[in-house]
């Protein structure tokens, strides 16, 4: 009797476990998605989240409007920042140098400056300077003005050659980006995206920060930067002669501008602006 009772039992549970089993749905496999959120297995994973896209632009978002920041970053920033660094300041000196020859000044070419060979055009100490002090500087190209025939347009317009080629690289480097970003999110998961896209896309972001910096800061009207002989180029011959006796002192100028951090403060929202402009 006691054994009839004790199997009637097991089988009332038994019973009850499958009614149980059958009735309650089973609990959903967890799974984790790209994206580090938990969601059942059952549904459908969201799509993965694109990397390289959001590197790129957190990288943009984290910019600041002048070199310095970069000293305390990592060496590989450094590394990703040198070659648009050096490729910015060539550029700009052989702008220079070259319209100076189109317009009647062999004396750049003689001395071998019509070269993109960032060699001829750095200077070890600005270079240093520009990661240094915020901003740097490269050999100046000589410029014989009595070659032009009209020296004061001559000065003016090669002077406004260097910004305006920085400003071409930087508008050059954001359509680039446009171009290899939809490369890297197609290349992403290959192994591609991180060690060749990611890369190129941190280069391209830099150059255009860089350029827009040089071009912005050479646009400032002190001389010796460019945007002092653009000013004097619109003055009379009077007023450009005695601008430029105060050369010696806008050097001074701008350099306590720069170790105050003035001049950050100064150009820094202008290279926002053009930099969200050109990134968008």
């Amino acid at each position: 009797m006691k054994k009839r009772r004790a199997a009637e039992a097991f089988t009332r549970k038994r019973k009850i476990r499958r009614h149980h089993v059958s009735c309650s749905p089973p609990p959903p496999r967890m799974a984790i998605t790209p994206r580090g959120v938990f969601l059942p297995k059952t549904l459908p994973p969201p799509p993965p989240c694109p990397t390289v896209l959001r590197q790129c632009r957190d990288y943009r978002d984290n910019i600041h409007p002048y070199p310095g920041f970069f000293m305390q970053t990592s060496i590989t920033q450094l590394i990703l920042m040198a070659p648009p660094l050096l490729l910015a300041l060539t550029f700009h000196e052989f702008a220079h140098g070259y319209v100076a020859w189109r317009l009647g000044d062999p004396t750049a070419a003689r001395q071998g400056r019509l070269s993109m060979n960032p060699l001829r055009h750095l200077d070890p100490l600005g270079t240093l300077a520009f990661f240094l002090i915020r901003f740097g500087w490269a050999k100046p190209v000589p410029v014989n003005a009595s070659y032009f025939r009209d020296p004061k347009r001559g000065m003016l317009l090669v002077a406004l050659a260097g910004p305006m080629s920085n400003l071409l690289l930087a508008v050059l480097s954001a359509v680039a980006i446009k171009l290899v970003v939809p490369l890297a999110v197609s290349a992403h998961g290959q192994g591609l995206a991180d060690t060749v896209m990611l890369p190129i896309l941190v280069m391209l972001v830099n150059s255009v920060w860089i350029n827009l910096v040089l071009c912005i800061f050479n646009l400032i009207p002190v001389p010796p930067l460019d945007g002092g002989r653009i000013l004097a180029g619109f003055l009379s011959d009077r007023l450009a002669y005695s601008l430029h006796r105060y050369e010696y002192f806008g050097i001074v100028l701008i350099l306590v501008l720069s170790l105050t951090g003035v001049l950050g403060q100064i150009i820094g929202p202008v290279v926002r602006v053009a930099n969200s402009l050109l990134l968008t």
